[in-house]
């Protein structure tokens, strides 16, 4: 095949947004004669048909060339730059994976033009590539490319030194973002599995230089930066100090990432805020969970949160006293995240939680009466009954603090749904123990309460020592437990 058949046939192969982008990033950045003449001869291959015959002879006449050898020439030329421009496109559209296996299969054939072109678009690309935004993949072939590099003749010895520099950074920030993801996930595994939470003490501490051997990618600080979590006690503030660093880097960080960060968090925080030895409380959990809905984290990947999940945030919100965020919960700020089944029990409780900080319980009990009517899926119905049983008893408890010194009769049985509460629980967490305990132990503390109301004798006393007894027991609503036996023991009269 001629020269200029080679040269017609890859203008024609072009789609036409391509020819358009060709001609103007490469032939029109040409200068002087060279610029005219790729020019000409790209405008006269493009608008040939493929029945017209390419002489060159006649072509180096018609198109003002001076002779054959120059005519040839401009076509080797135009070949090579519509070769050079489909790489550099192909090496901007393709992830860099790709990139690394061209060049190693262009290195394994010794085929050192095209190779050329390749390396010095990675090149540029590395010159202007801020390494602490790169992904896994992106390092691992970073790490790869400049060991190629390095090896290869064409560059000078300094340049070498340079690649294999940014080769072992990239290994190091490959590795250590691996292994402290590794290192989390484990210390979620021994949070959340009892028998295995020795493994909490099979964790090891980071050596010092982790920093000044990476790349300083935002997955990575933050990793670095919760990770102590797990081998330590900690406090609210220094919490409050990594859920701000981690705010920081948010944006920069995947969602798979994120979802790790915030599992890990939640987990690590509800173990910690469980032992004597620290200061958290359901505030910092709260906090927690708040980070993971401003940056989706704790969505799953249809883009839904679980219904689980979003009355934990609820509950959170509700103990917490957080009623601006309830109120957006309830006129559909977080619609997006929220499964069509599910929109009609987040609006009820969401509204009942915002009646019960407004102290409107008679809403409440409407709201409660009118839930019996939703249809919940099979999955989340046994959640959804426990949750609406303790929203009741609690009502109807502070409905009874209410009435204490009024002189007003208590119209509802608080023992029989105590009884039935208990009933419930026995008879479906017979698989699960420690749930179990911990709501009879509420149901429990919650009869011996109901005696220290209506108790006509020494009534100060007994609230003073149930309120004690606090302190040992495990249950569930701790914080709203204390919240009433403060309440009665300030009001210190009888009901009768």
């Amino acid at each position: 095949m001629k020269i200029v058949e080679i040269a017609s046939s890859l203008v024609k192969s072009l789609p036409d947004e391509i020819k358009d982008s060709f001609l103007k990033k490469v032939v029109n950045k040409r200068e002087g004669r060279e610029k005219l003449k790729l020019k000409k001869l790209f405008l006269y291959l493009r608008d040939t048909s493929p029945n017209d015959k390419l002489r060159i002879a006649d072509l180096t006449l018609k198109l003002g060339f001076n002779n054959n050898k120059e005519f040839r020439k401009t076509c080797n030329n135009l070949i090579f730059s519509i070769e050079t421009f489909l790489i550099n496109l192909y090496l901007e559209t393709t992830p860099l994976v790709k990139q690394e296996m061209l060049y190693k299969e262009l290195a394994k054939r010794e085929s050192r033009f095209y190779k050329k072109i390749v390396r010095l678009n990675i090149e540029k690309r590395i010159q202007v590539e801020s390494f602490s935004n790169c992904t896994l993949e992106q390092y691992k072939s970073y790490a790869s490319l400049c060991k190629y590099f390095h090896l290869d003749t064409d560059i000078t010895k300094i340049e070498a030194q340079q690649y294999l520099i940014i080769r072992k950074k990239c290994i190091n920030t490959f590795y250590w973002i691996n292994k402290l993801a590794l290192l989390i996930d484990k210390a979620i595994r021994a949070i959340t599995l009892p028998e295995e939470i020795y493994l909490l003490n099979d964790l090891p501490t980071l050596p010092q230089n982790v920093i000044e051997s990476c790349y300083h990618n935002k997955t990575l600080l933050v990793y670095l930066c919760i990770y102590n979590l797990a081998l330590d006690d900690f406090n609210s503030q220094e919490l409050n100090n990594k859920i701000i660093y981690t705010e920081k880097h948010s944006k920069e960080i995947s969602s798979k990432n994120g979802e790790r960060i915030f599992n890990f968090l939640t987990e690590v925080v509800a173990y910690q805020k469980n032992k004597k030895t620290t200061n958290l409380t359901n505030k910092d959990l709260y906090e927690v969970f708040k980070l993971g809905l401003k940056n989706k984290w704790s969505v799953q990947e249809d883009n839904l949160m679980y219904l689980s999940d979003f009355f934990n945030i609820l509950v959170l919100a509700w103990n917490g006293k957080d009623l601006s965020f309830l109120e957006k919960i309830n006129r559909g700020d977080y619609e997006e995240i929220t499964a069509k089944e599910h929109k009609s029990i987040v609006f009820i409780f969401s509204k009942s939680y915002i009646h019960f900080l407004k102290e409107e319980w008679d809403e409440i009990l409407e709201l409660i009466s009118k839930s019996k009517e939703i249809k919940i899926d099979k999955d989340y119905q046994l959640f959804f009954l426990i949750n609406r049983n303790v929203l009741k008893i609690k009502t109807l408890f502070q409905i009874l603090l209410e009435r204490i010194g009024k002189g007003e009769a208590n119209p509802y049985d608080i023992e029989k749904h105590l009884n039935n509460y208990y009933e419930f629980i026995r008879r479906n967490y017979k698989k699960e123990p420690v749930t179990k305990d911990l709501n009879h132990k509420f149901v429990f503390l919650l009869k011996q309460f109901y005696k220290c109301v209506i108790t006509r004798e020494n009534n100060l006393s007994k609230v003073s020592s149930w309120l004690s007894s606090l302190e040992k027991e495990r249950s569930i609503e701790k914080d709203w437990l204390y919240h009433i036996g403060n309440a009665l023991k300030e009001k210190h009269t009888k009901i009768y």
